[in-house]
Protein backbone atom coordinates (compact mmCIF):
# COMPACT_ATOMS: atom_id res chain seq x y z
CA UNK A 1 0.00 0.00 0.00
CA UNK A 2 1.20 3.75 -0.38
CA UNK A 3 1.00 5.74 1.67
CA UNK A 4 1.47 9.44 0.92
CA UNK A 5 1.24 12.48 3.21
CA UNK A 6 2.57 16.17 3.33
CA UNK A 7 5.56 16.81 5.24
CA UNK A 8 8.18 20.07 5.42
CA UNK A 9 11.48 19.74 5.66
CA UNK A 10 11.34 21.14 8.40
CA UNK A 11 13.92 18.35 8.67
CA UNK A 12 15.72 21.29 7.71
CA UNK A 13 15.20 23.20 10.08
CA UNK A 14 15.53 20.05 12.74
CA UNK A 15 18.98 21.10 12.68
CA UNK A 16 21.51 21.59 15.14
CA UNK A 17 21.75 23.37 19.02
CA UNK A 18 19.53 26.17 19.24
CA UNK A 19 20.41 26.40 23.19
CA UNK A 20 18.84 28.25 25.53
CA UNK A 21 15.10 28.14 26.47
CA UNK A 22 12.89 28.23 23.70
CA UNK A 23 10.74 31.26 25.77
CA UNK A 24 13.11 33.27 24.27
CA UNK A 25 11.94 33.02 20.90
CA UNK A 26 9.00 34.70 18.78
CA UNK A 27 5.69 33.38 18.61
CA UNK A 28 5.62 31.95 15.14
CA UNK A 29 2.79 29.18 15.22
CA UNK A 30 0.00 30.32 12.10
CA UNK A 31 2.51 32.45 10.31
CA UNK A 32 3.28 32.14 6.90
CA UNK A 33 6.68 30.97 5.96
CA UNK A 34 8.79 33.52 4.75
CA UNK A 35 12.42 32.80 4.06
CA UNK A 36 12.96 37.08 3.74
CA UNK A 37 12.11 36.85 7.53
CA UNK A 38 15.41 34.54 8.46
CA UNK A 39 19.15 35.07 8.37
CA UNK A 40 19.54 31.54 7.03
CA UNK A 41 22.18 30.97 4.64
CA UNK A 42 23.83 28.44 2.27
CA UNK A 43 27.40 28.01 3.91
CA UNK A 44 28.87 25.75 1.63
CA UNK A 45 28.21 23.80 -1.69
CA UNK A 46 30.78 20.64 -3.45
CA UNK A 47 30.20 20.31 -6.67
CA UNK A 48 26.47 18.45 -6.46
CA UNK A 49 27.31 16.51 -3.90
CA UNK A 50 27.50 18.40 -0.42
CA UNK A 51 25.17 21.61 1.03
CA UNK A 52 25.66 23.25 4.08
CA UNK A 53 23.06 25.80 5.15
CA UNK A 54 23.35 27.76 8.47
CA UNK A 55 19.87 27.89 9.85
CA UNK A 56 18.48 30.87 11.61
CA UNK A 57 17.37 29.62 15.25
CA UNK A 58 14.45 31.88 14.76
CA UNK A 59 13.26 29.81 11.33
CA UNK A 60 14.07 26.85 13.04
CA UNK A 61 11.52 28.01 15.94
CA UNK A 62 9.04 28.74 12.95
CA UNK A 63 9.16 25.21 11.93
CA UNK A 64 8.44 23.84 15.51
CA UNK A 65 5.96 25.65 15.58
CA UNK A 66 4.11 25.08 12.60
CA UNK A 67 5.17 21.27 12.25
CA UNK A 68 1.91 19.86 11.99
CA UNK A 69 0.54 22.33 9.90
CA UNK A 70 3.90 22.53 7.05
CA UNK A 71 3.22 17.87 7.84
CA UNK A 72 -0.10 19.02 5.98
CA UNK A 73 0.83 20.90 2.80
CA UNK A 74 4.39 21.10 2.28
CA UNK A 75 5.95 18.17 0.90
CA UNK A 76 4.09 15.41 -0.80
CA UNK A 77 5.84 11.95 0.68
CA UNK A 78 5.54 8.28 -0.42
CA UNK A 79 7.02 5.41 0.95
CA UNK A 80 9.92 4.17 -1.71
CA UNK A 81 11.16 1.16 -0.31
CA UNK A 82 12.04 -0.11 3.72
CA UNK A 83 13.40 2.97 5.24
CA UNK A 84 13.40 5.17 2.03
CA UNK A 85 11.17 7.72 1.53
CA UNK A 86 10.55 9.56 -2.00
CA UNK A 87 9.89 13.42 -1.92
CA UNK A 88 6.87 12.90 -4.38
CA UNK A 89 5.75 16.77 -4.67
CA UNK A 90 7.40 19.87 -3.33
CA UNK A 91 5.24 23.03 -2.88
CA UNK A 92 6.93 26.51 -4.24
CA UNK A 93 8.21 28.65 -1.87
CA UNK A 94 8.26 26.31 1.28
CA UNK A 95 10.63 25.67 3.60
CA UNK A 96 11.88 22.26 1.25
CA UNK A 97 11.69 23.83 -1.82
CA UNK A 98 13.81 27.09 -0.75
CA UNK A 99 15.83 24.62 1.51
CA UNK A 100 17.31 22.43 -1.77
CA UNK A 101 14.26 19.55 -1.50
CA UNK A 102 13.14 18.33 -4.81
CA UNK A 103 10.56 16.31 -5.94
CA UNK A 104 11.90 13.05 -7.16
CA UNK A 105 14.70 13.22 -4.23
CA UNK A 106 15.22 9.85 -2.42
CA UNK A 107 15.50 10.38 1.48
CA UNK A 108 17.78 7.13 2.56
CA UNK A 109 18.50 8.22 5.88
CA UNK A 110 18.47 11.58 8.42
CA UNK A 111 21.71 11.87 10.94
CA UNK A 112 22.69 8.00 9.90
CA UNK A 113 19.06 6.69 10.56
CA UNK A 114 16.82 5.47 8.30
CA UNK A 115 13.64 7.16 8.80
CA UNK A 116 10.04 6.11 7.17
CA UNK A 117 6.97 7.38 7.12
CA UNK A 118 5.72 5.55 10.24
CA UNK A 119 8.22 6.99 12.00
CA UNK A 120 9.06 10.35 10.77
CA UNK A 121 6.73 12.87 12.22
CA UNK A 122 7.97 12.08 15.74
CA UNK A 123 11.73 11.82 14.81
CA UNK A 124 11.48 15.18 13.29
CA UNK A 125 9.33 16.52 16.08
CA UNK A 126 12.04 15.26 18.51
CA UNK A 127 14.84 16.95 16.40
CA UNK A 128 13.47 20.26 16.66
CA UNK A 129 12.52 19.57 20.30
CA UNK A 130 16.18 19.10 21.10
CA UNK A 131 18.35 20.60 18.55
CA UNK A 132 21.14 19.09 19.65
CA UNK A 133 23.44 18.23 16.43
CA UNK A 134 23.05 19.18 13.09
CA UNK A 135 20.41 17.28 10.57
CA UNK A 136 22.11 15.60 7.90
CA UNK A 137 19.86 14.19 5.25
CA UNK A 138 21.45 11.37 3.09
CA UNK A 139 19.68 12.07 -0.51
CA UNK A 140 19.42 10.44 -3.75
CA UNK A 141 19.33 12.48 -6.60
CA UNK A 142 19.07 11.40 -9.93
CA UNK A 143 21.01 8.70 -9.49
CA UNK A 144 23.99 10.07 -7.17
CA UNK A 145 24.31 10.93 -3.95
CA UNK A 146 24.33 13.63 -1.90
CA UNK A 147 24.24 14.84 1.63
CA UNK A 148 21.78 17.96 2.62
CA UNK A 149 23.16 19.11 5.98
CA UNK A 150 21.59 21.90 8.45
CA UNK A 151 23.27 24.32 11.08
CA UNK A 152 22.79 26.43 13.31
CA UNK A 153 23.97 29.49 12.40
CA UNK A 154 26.01 31.41 14.59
Amino acid sequence: MRKTIAVVLCVISACSSAGGPKSNLTNLAGTPYNPAAFRTRLSAMSAADRVIYEVDPEEMNWAEQNLNAVLDREVKLAVEDIGVIRIAEVVPGSIAEVRGLRAGDLVRGINGVAVDLSNLHAFLAEELRTRERPLVLDVERDGGRMTIEFRRLR
